[in-house]
């Protein structure tokens, strides 16, 4: 009977024992940011964009490289075509932690990072190789850094290409912009250069640009080939000049609260993922391009190649308005 007696108390201690700890591990997985099982990081990262898009083909390859290199100690799912929410949505969600890793315009962060401003400013980069330059040194790393106040890291860039005009009626200079009902980013230094152009800027909701050419609300728009052609404007815009006045890099964000739980040793993985993804995600956009502007043509577009040295004296005297970012834009231009 005493022998019992105890078996039934060490299984009865054994049973609470269990129960306990499967308490504490509940409360572990529902309290953390990232999901852990058996050792396993679960990563929840997206896009605005479709599957075939080379920023989410970016992504994808991001999830094949840390899975690969971590030997499935890393999982990122992807989704796709805002899935998950645009814009704001990602970044709100990706700010509180309830999203891990976010692709997102360095457009949609400049209310979060103001020095971001500066890749508003027209003709900041001489070419696609000045950019990159930039972008993968010490200024791009710093301006990056500016958001971590905010809850977010900065992993790096993807390419976005550089942005041109296409219009109803040909712009071959500034000029040609006077009176034009222009469609633009909605960013003060942006609207401020349609108006140095004698346009009218507009910040028409992106989905809405269709409809605004349809119905003469629009005259002129501004975006790179590839979502020239994406969006289908060439149907109703049948010039497209290439201007290439600003370019407006992608990020790759990661919450904060997300990133604080990870260590050293994680951190430098997703690090050095990111990293060799935009290498892979640029050769992408490159190509895509290039598709682009070929279809851009079979669809009857007329490629304009104007004089460049116009567009950016109708915009030069923008620099003096903004003496904060003097300094920076200077670090810029001189980066060889």
């Amino acid at each position: 009977m005493k022998k019992t007696g105890y078996y039934k108390i060490v299984g009865i201690v054994f049973a609470i024992i269990i129960i306990i700890g499967a308490g504490f591990s509940f409360y572990a997985k529902s309290t953390s940011t990232v999901s852990k099982e058996k050792s396993v990081i679960l990563l929840k990262a997206t896009d605005n964009q479709p599957e075939d898009y080379p920023t989410t083909k970016g992504l994808r390859y991001m999830a094949k490289l840390l899975e690969e290199r971590s030997n499935g100690h890393i999982k990122m799912t992807v989704y796709s075509s805002a899935i998950l929410g645009d814009g704001k949505d990602i970044l709100d969600a990706t700010q509180v932690g309830t999203l891990d890793i976010g692709r997102i315009s360095v457009s949609s962060l400049v209310g979060y990072s103001p020095e971001l401003n500066v890749f508003m400013t027209p003709f900041l980069f001489r070419d696609a190789d000045h950019e990159w330059k930039v972008l993968d040194g010490p200024i791009g790393e710093k301006l990056l850094k500016g958001l971590e106040k905010n809850g977010f890291v900065g992993l790096g860039y993807y390419d976005a290409g550089a942005r041109s005009f296409y219009s109803k009626k040909p712009i071959q200079s500034p000029q040609d912009l006077l009176g034009q009902k222009t469609r633009v980013l909605d960013v003060k230094i942006q609207k401020e250069m349609i108006v140095s152009m004698g346009g009218e800027p507009l910040t028409t909701p992106f989905l809405d640009v269709y409809p605004g050419f349809q119905t003469g609300a629009l005259d002129a728009a501004e975006n790179s080939p590839p979502s020239f052609y994406s969006t289908k404007h060439y149907e109703l815009a049948k010039y497209f000049t290439i201007t290439e006045h600003v370019s407006v890099p992608e990020t790759i964000i990661i919450s904060k609260k997300t990133w604080d739980t990870l260590s050293p040793q994680d951190q430098e993985l997703i690090q050095q993922a990111t990293k060799d993804s935009t290498v892979y995600q640029k050769q992408l956009w490159s190509e895509f391009s290039k598709q682009s502007m070929e279809k851009l043509k079979e669809q009857g577009v007329n490629v304009i190649i104007p004089n460049k040295e116009l567009f950016q004296q109708a915009v030069a005297p923008l620099y003096a308005k903004y003496p904060e970012y003097k300094d920076l834009i200077k670090e810029i231009q001189d980066t060889k």
